[in-house]
């Protein structure tokens, strides 16, 4: 019994106040597509494709679209091994190709066929079946070839297939189950349990099949047999419907329904784990479609548009139970209670359990007691002698039987075991007596056998067993809603923990108390901003910027001690009031009281209690009457401040920034208080400034969680997100926990004109050379996604949200783009390298620098010509010569610049063409000299030829 119990108080106390799933929900326009989405699937790069009435809705994590159709989408379903897209429409099928441009379109299979709306799509051994109201074709996955089809099997509609066991089975109308072959179909021998019909097939993780019935049961079939599921949430699922089964990465189970939303069940306990529907923030209880991605997410379609439920997020959500009211301020856990402070009051989290009462039959065990003056004989003849209304009736005829039948107890028992002991010994003793031995020390004397003989024996009594029927409740279900504290009014401010399971409630109509029982009692009238705790003292700062000091106080009432709240207020103005208006209030670890408001900060003995005699009062240059909020940081008193975080310099006794504290964390003037910690935002992330050590949470991962309003920290550590009006818990996740299924991949490429490029060989012509990369990480682990990417091995960008990079304006060359993703965690999960080249314009093309080199060549070579002849002018030939070695020049950088990868840069360039000059003036120089030469020889032969007609060439030559 006491093990019983003790597993009873650690089973409930293990279902902890669970919060809800985390909910992303979102709307397409309604331009591109509508709410009737039928089918989901994704693609290898994480890409989610939804069977929408418009067409095929695409999702690449930031961007939604329509691919066009022929008719409306149906069904939608990858290919294991293609990794295609197959679609079956209304009246057709097919699948999604990508053309060299990334554009995705439809390609249709079955143009030359008739056929209905597809209702099912699987696959088998490269084969695609695609199933039909009527029909079944069987296609080849890489020929796309029509293999088969068949409308009816011995004159029955198919009505659902799946493959198992490498096998594809097919279920017909009339309940009947074949297996198809590449001769026909042939018969099995499957029947499903109670002989009931089909209603889904869903393959799961294991292999197995999960298949649904029309009477909404689950079962489980490996190939052979059917082995149901019990769940203890039978009732649920027979009231709306069961529709669809998905196994989940944990081993747990989803299961949807027609108009009760989505259950997350333990198939192995039949326990229900989630419940996913309106009260848990699903826009519609009707789901059209659900399914999980590779991450392990589902994702769930109704008539409000798509809604992805993050399981591995580390957040519940707390604010959808009944009962709150009012906008969310504030937020604590106190004694294993949650309040939630808001607008309208404070409320905590209770839990109710359901209990069913179970009648069981249950063998006890029961003692007759036999009268001394009746055999046992008689007894039972009497007991098996009963009368016609003993037997009608199940009673005694006669009411004046006096046999006494109860349940032994256990005292009863021990009482009856000594007894009886009790009874053999002094038997034994009167045997002994009676025989002669006599006892050591005991006279031999007939009164003592007179007397064991004469003493009452204890009556005979007949121990028999009973089926007695009993009842007891067993745990059916536990909900939670939040229920109201009484007597508090006024929007709540803050919490304060105060021993003995007291919690010190801050609010707009005052201070209460509120103790383990949840009943509150004011202890302030006035309307309070904020308080603090210190030993017995409690201070608290009114809306009019006043001080109040209360004191715990102990009392005797009716010898019974009891505590309650002083106002001693006025021991702090003791002397004089003061002139001190007071916006925030710290009490530090030395005792010493320290007071801000917009221009100042003041110091006070807390041992003292006199504020008319500041130990210290430093004013404060704030214009613009920022919020001076006072931390104790480091053994240091900081302050927000304008432009940055301040602390006070017990040296020089001033306020001195901290600028690296400043820099480090990133200061926008968006800070949240809470007593102890300074949660700073700087735009993307927030992070803590505190003494206090957290476990290792990743802080970037409030980055997904939009529009923060506040953030807590409660006594267990665990971090409490108020968003717009909701509240999440997020707790740690370990990054080995992190799905890493993830691609980075280029979706588009776009030129100056906006018009789409080709994917492979990217080259942009040098009037159009400006390029666009459209980038998606859709596989991404929920949450705001990054990108960075660098050029030709530069520096890296600083991180962006955007999926678009840019550049304009770049000149000539080859270009590597090197990009990177990286998840909530700052952890890089995608990498993409993409090259790609600006051509040259034709002016600098080397063909032609070749065609110029070639004209100019003829230009040299006929200022060789000319240059044999005094007629000509040298001026001529020499500038032929100079433009004819540019231009050589010119050719080979250009042609040097296609195998060298240099970034162009103005002083590189200018100091190339120096070398280039300063080339050009030795060579013209040896060019000028060598037709010279070739002149004064040529004049030379001539003149000796006129003088010497007779000279012989050999002569000459010699000479």
């Amino acid at each position: 019994m006491l093990i019983a119990i003790i597993v009873l108080f650690t089973a409930i106390r293990a279902e902890a106040q669970p919060g809800d799933l985390y909910l992303t929900h979102f709307k397409p326009d309604h331009r591109v597509s509508d709410n009737q989405n039928l089918s989901i699937a994704q693609d290898r790069y994480g890409t989610m494709y939804f069977a929408n009435r418009k067409g095929i809705l695409r999702f690449d994590g930031q961007n939604w679209n329509t691919i066009p159709s022929v008719s409306s989408v149906q069904v939608l379903k990858k290919h294991p091994v293609q990794q295609k897209i197959y679609v079956g429409l209304r009246d057709g099928f097919g699948y999604l190709n990508t053309d060299e441009f990334g554009v995705e379109g439809y390609v249709s299979l079955s143009d030359s066929l008739e056929t209905e709306e597809i209702l099912q799509i699987e696959f088998l051994n490269g084969n695609v079946y695609f199933l039909s109201a009527n029909s079944l074709f069987v296609v080849n996955a890489f020929s796309g070839e029509l293999i088969h089809t068949s409308s009816f099997i011995e004159e029955q509609a198919i009505d659902f297939l799946f493959p198992i066991d490498n096998q594809m089975i097919v279920n017909t109308e009339n309940g009947a189950f074949y297996q198809w072959t590449d001769s026909g179909f042939v018969h099995n021998d499957i029947v499903l349990p109670d002989s009931s019909q089909l209603y889904f097939t869903r393959k799961n993780m294991d292999g197995k099949v999960f298949v649904g019935n029309l009477q909404n049961k689950l079962y489980s079939f490996d190939g052979k047999s059917f082995q149901h599921i019990p769940l203890k949430s039978q009732e649920y699922l027979d009231e709306f419907g069961l529709t669809d089964a998905i196994s989940l990465p944990d081993q747990s189970v989803a299961l949807s329904t027609e108009t009760g939303g989505i259950m997350i069940v333990d198939p192995i306990g039949g326990e229900t784990l989630y419940h996913i529907n309106l009260q848990s923030g699903l826009p519609d209880n009707e789901v059209l479609a659900f399914d999980k991605d590779k991450s392990g997410d589902m994702w769930i379609a109704h008539e409000h548009g798509l809604t992805k439920v993050n399981l591995h997020l580390p957040f519940e959500v707390y604010s959808n139970y009944y009962g709150l009211e009012g906008l969310l301020q504030c937020v604590g856990t106190y004694s294993d209670n949650l309040y939630v402070g808001s607008s309208m009051g404070l409320y905590y989290l209770d839990e109710i359990r359901d209990y069913d009462e179970i009648e069981e039959i249950v063998r006890v065990k029961r003692v007759k007691r036999i009268n001394e003056d009746t055999t046992e004989k008689e007894e039972e003849a009497k007991e098996e002698k009963k009368s016609f209304w003993e037997w009608l009736f199940g009673k005694s005829e006669n009411n004046t039987d006096k046999e006494q039948i109860q349940e032994e107890t256990w005292r009863e028992k021990r009482n009856r075991k000594r007894a009886e002991r009790k009874q053999k010994r002094e038997l034994k003793k009167l045997e002994e007596t009676q025989n002669g031995s006599k006892p050591i020390g005991l006279p031999q004397s007939s009164a003592i056998s007179q007397k064991l003989s004469t003493k009452k024996q204890a009556p005979k009594s007949k121990v028999y067993y009973v089926d007695v029927k009993k009842k007891r409740l067993e745990l059916k279900s536990v909900t939670y809603l939040y229920k109201k504290v009484e007597n508090i009014k006024g929007k709540v401010r803050q919490l304060v923990q105060a021993p003995n399971n007291e919690t010190i409630v801050v609010t707009s109509h005052g201070i209460y108390s509120v103790n383990e029982e949840k009943e509150a009692t004011k202890i302030l009238k006035d309307n309070t901003m904020e308080a603090s705790l210190y030993k017995n003292l409690l201070f608290a700062v009114t809306m009019d910027g006043q001080l109040k000091l209360l004191r715990k106080e102990k009392k005797k009432e009716k010898k019974k001690t009891t505590t309650y709240w002083k106002d001693i207020t006025s021991e702090l103005y003791a002397n004089a009031p003061a002139d001190f208006t007071v916006k925030h209030i710290l009490v530090d670890k030395k005792a010493n009281l320290w007071l801000s408001n917009d221009d100042a900060i003041a110091r006070y003995d807390i041992n003292i209690l006199d504020l008319t005699s500041p130990e210290i009062t430093l004013d404060i240059n704030n214009p613009y009457g920022d919020d001076i909020q006072l931390l104790e940081y480091q053994q240091k008193i900081y302050m927000t401040g304008p432009n940055g975080y301040y602390y006070f310099d017990q040296d020089s006794s001033a306020i001195v920034m901290d600028s690296v504290l400043t820099k480090q964390v990133g200061f926008t003037g968006i800070v949240q208080h809470q007593p102890g910690i300074f949660w700073n935002f700087n735009g993307q992330d927030w992070s803590p400034i505190t003494d206090i050590k957290f476990p290792n949470y990743s802080f970037h991962l409030l980055k997904t969680v939009p529009n923060i309003r506040k953030i807590f920290i409660d006594n267990d550590k665990s971090l409490w997100v108020i968003s717009q009006n909701d509240l999440h818990k997020v707790e740690d996740l370990p990054s080995n926990e992190i799905p890493k299924i993830f691609a980075l991949h280029v979706s588009a490429v776009k030129n100056s004109n906006g018009e789409r490029m080709s994917l492979y060989d990217l080259v942009l012509q040098p009037e159009h050379n400006s390029i666009q990369f459209d980038i998606a990480a859709p596989g991404v682990y929920h949450g705001s996604v990054e990108y960075q990417y660098r050029l030709n091995k530069g520096k890296w960008s600083d991180w962006q949200k955007d999926n678009t990079i840019s550049f304009s304006m770049l000149s000539s060359g080859k270009y590597t783009l090197e990009m990177q993703a990286r998840n909530s965690f700052e952890e890089i999960i995608g990498e993409k390298t993409i090259s790609f080249k600006v051509g040259l314009p034709y002016w600098k093309e080397p063909w032609f620098y070749a065609c110029e080199i070639a004209f100019f060549s003829i230009l040299l070579l006929l200022s060789f010509r000319l240059s044999r002849s005094y007629q000509v002018n040298r001026v001529i030939s020499r500038l032929l010569t100079y433009l004819t070695l540019i231009l050589c020049f010119s050719f080979i950088e250009t042609v040097a610049q296609q195998y060298i990868a240099m970034q162009p840069h103005p002083v590189y360039d200018f100091l190339i063409e120096v070398c280039l000059a300063m080339l050009i003036f030795p060579i013209e120089k040896l060019m000028t000299k060598f037709i010279l030469t070739k002149q004064h020889q040529k004049a030379v032969t001539t003149s000796d030829t006129e003088l010497s007609p007779e000279i012989t060439p050999a002569k000459t030559a010699t000479s």
